[in-house]
């Protein structure tokens, strides 16, 4: 009868650990739940929020854009002052094509040959040639010149 106190205090021990075991187990399941909760809670948040930062990327891409129209506009327009500036009566342009970076003009000019060098003085312009041989046009001379744009990329 000595081994039965043991064996039923043996008993009570087992019986303890498993119910903390199973304790612990209910607990971890619990926080596991809550932890699933909480996430489902602010997952529309977290969700919404990657839409404003997509909305935000897009806006800036749009800003930038316009930012860089603006410019593009601008010096645009200074190139244009300046072929205006350097084409200088009794010459004429008929026609002008500008692309990003460079501009082809064509017209008449009384003498032709020194533009590409007028051109190339610009602080604008750079790489001037004809494009199309000199012709006689009255006591004019028909040209078309192509011009590279500095500090302008495509």
């Amino acid at each position: 009868m000595i081994y039965v106190p043991t064996v039923v205090l043996l008993a009570a021990a087992l019986i303890s650990a498993a119910a903390l075991a199973s304790i612990s187990l209910v607990e971890d399941r619990e926080y596991r739940r809550g932890l699933e909760a909480e996430t489902a809670r602010l997952q529309p948040l977290a969700r919404k929020a990657g839409e404003i930062d997509r909305a935000i990327e897009a806006t800036r891409a749009k800003t930038k854009q316009l930012d860089d129209f603006r410019r593009r506009s601008k010096a645009a327009l200074d190139a244009l002052a300046e072929v205006n500036k350097l084409i200088e009566p009794p010459a004429y342009l008929t026609t002008l094509d500008m692309v990003a970076d460079s501009i082809t003009v064509a017209g008449s000019a009384e003498h032709a040959e020194p533009l590409l060098k007028v051109f190339d003085s610009s602080p604008m312009f750079q790489g001037s040639e004809f494009t199309a041989p000199l012709s006689p046009d009255g006591d004019m001379q028909l040209f078309r010149i192509r011009t590279a744009r500095k500090g302008v990329t495509p």
